[in-house]
């Protein structure tokens, strides 16, 4: 048999109910819960899993700031020590097209590569995670527009971190430049 504690009359509350041969769905719908508890549980779950997902998209944003803070120094400490050299390529012609390409070409390249490495360490990281938890994640796998998306941002990312110093390295005077070489 099965025992069930959920007496509708209020005389009967806290007497178990014995249920022999009754069916589960039976059983639920004896309980009232298909209209009202297990409908607040679906939704307190699916509520739930709503503001994990809104979480992660936070830590994720926050990621791809805390890299752009990372790469846009990075490009301004090596404009920074390049001064010199782009005062030498005025010199010789080159003009602010051509020093505001070889920045962002830089800046690209790093974030890239970085976008390369991360894709491809994106496949065994899902595997795995999805493996260990299967319980919870039956069906867990990277979306297309996951890779779309995350190239993207690297591109984002090493835009906007090699517009400071390329507007820098376009604005110095080739006197200016060279006086810091050394």
């Amino acid at each position: 048999g099965f025992e069930f504690n959920c007496a509708r009359d209020r005389r009967q509350r806290g007497r178990p109910l014995l249920l022999h041969g009754v069916g589960l769905r039976q059983l639920v719908v004896e309980a009232g819960v298909v209209g009202g508890v297990l409908h607040r549980f679906t939704q307190g779950f699916l509520s739930m899993t709503e503001a994990i997902v809104v979480a992660i998209r936070l830590v994720s944003y926050l990621v791809i700031f805390i890299i752009l803070a990372v790469v846009a120094n990075t490009m301004a400490m090596t404009t920074r020590e390049r001064i010199g050299e782009y005062a030498v390529l005025k010199t010789l012609g080159y003009g602010s097209k051509a020093l505001a390409a070889l920045i962002f070409g830089e800046s690209l390249l790093v974030t890239m590569l970085g976008c390369a490495v991360g894709i491809a360490l994106t496949f065994p990281a899902a595997s795995a995670f999805g493996s260990a938890l299967a319980a919870y994640f039956p069906y867990f796998h990277v979306e297309t527009e996951t890779l779309f998306l995350d190239a993207a941002a690297a591109l984002m990312v090493g835009v906007l971190s090699a517009l400071h110093p390329a507007r820098r390295a376009i604005q110095i005077r080739i006197a200016d430049g060279l006086r810091k070489v050394g």
